[in-house]
């Protein structure tokens, strides 16, 4: 059975929280990591570095480096399944129309677009440590929609066909 994009969403949605939940209930920069919580083996090399790159930038307290990290990682998820738009914004929208990503996702990654814009460009303003916190969060939450648990639900999905294929194989033998 496979999720509708309405519950594809809610369970993002829940990701994204818990994330969220899990990054403030830790003490940022300390431990033997330096505070480091690392992205699923299952990311792709490329992308999970810049992610990694972009939460050392958070640990240094280097707020504005972080959120161009995180652009720079979603510019990453829209080259790594072959969108090759003119603009972020473009390649967002088309990994949407693909049905890469949901309406949900598809809101929260051009939201994080706009804050690396801000990041990238000079503004006279300073990026919030909570506005980089947050895209951190909300970029993990993207790898893991597009990496692990599609991969994962895939997986499910295969486990319970065959479950299923055995119980009928087995029905009839009778």
């Amino acid at each position: 059975m496979l999720l509708g994009p309405k519950a594809l969403a809610q369970e993002a949605e829940r990701q994204v929280i818990e994330h969220v939940r899990a990054l403030k209930a830790r003490q940022m920069g300390s431990g033997d990591d330096g505070g480091m919580a690392a992205v699923s083996d299952i990311i792709p090399d490329p992308l999970r570095r810049e992610w990694e790159e972009a939460r050392r930038c958070f640990d240094a307290k280097a707020f504005t480096a972080c959120v161009v990290m995180v652009r720079r990682t979603l510019e990453g998820t829209c080259q790594d399944p072959g969108v090759q738009r003119r603009t972020l914004a473009q390649g967002l929208r088309e990994l949407r129309d693909q049905g890469l990503i949901d309406d949900t996702l598809a809101e929260w990654a051009n939201t994080m677009r706009v804050v690396g814009n801000e990041g990238a460009h000079y503004t006279g303003r300073a990026v919030a440590r909570e506005d980089a916190e947050d895209a951190l969060s909300f970029a993990e939450a993207l790898l893991d929609h597009l990496y692990v648990l599609r991969k994962r639900f895939a997986e499910f999905q295969a486990r319970l066909a065959a479950r299923k294929a055995k119980n009928s194989a087995g029905q009839g033998e009778s």
